[in-house]
């Protein structure tokens, strides 16, 4: 951790060259395995990072949490995080970013706590609604492109390929508060959460 700024990390994620990522109050990087880390928060208005994803081609997302002092919801690096420009044109300022994905034809989503999910088609310039639950802690596609939700207070969703309308899969669980949200390389969901 030599050179982290800040000892609990709520995020972290890999890009194609091995550069580990993290996040809780700003950004990290290390280019070492984690060997040594470096604060990349140059252009970063709004340091409550609560979710990011790398793109195929190496383009890294941000979401933050909304802070009327510190205004902007989501950030992105084309230069492997060394600066970021503000891009949510579209997504009200009213909420908290809490969790993004990008699917495999590069179209970016992200999760809030009032709002439901918001897509983008070119590259974050611009979002829209696309409905779904509050709270969306975890985004995640399968291998056949299903988009799934994991929610904290209403369980987890699933949005078939294809189609428009979110189908609940936890209606008769109980489990309803999802804390973390993951699909293994299986296509099995894992999930942490209470009933």
């Amino acid at each position: 951790s030599v050179g982290l700024p800040f000892c609990r990390v709520g995020k972290i994620a890999i890009n194609s060259s091995n550069n580990i990522f993290t996040a809780e109050w700003g950004l990290g990087r290390s280019v070492d395995e984690g060997r040594t880390w470096e604060t990349i928060n140059n252009g970063l208005a709004n340091y409550e990072i609560n979710a990011f994803t790398i793109k195929k081609d190496g383009t890294i997302f941000c979401g933050a949490g909304q802070n009327s002092s510190n205004p902007g919801l989501i950030f992105r690096s084309t230069d492997n995080g060394n600066s970021w420009m503000r891009t949510d044109a579209g997504i009200p300022q009213s909420s908290h970013l809490r969790s993004m994905a990008v699917d495999t034809d590069g179209n970016m989503y992200a999760g809030t706590s009032h709002d439901g999910v918001y897509k983008s088609t070119n590259n974050g310039n611009s979002w829209f609604n696309i409905g779904s639950v509050n709270e969306a802690r975890g985004l995640a596609f399968n291998s056949t492109g299903d988009f799934f939700l994991a929610s904290y207070g209403q369980g987890i969703w699933k949005l078939p390929a294809g189609g428009a309308i979110w189908v609940d899969l936890t209606a008769n669980y109980g489990g309803n508060y999802i804390f973390s949200f993951f699909i293994g390389t299986n296509d099995y969901l894992y999930a942490d959460g209470k009933r």
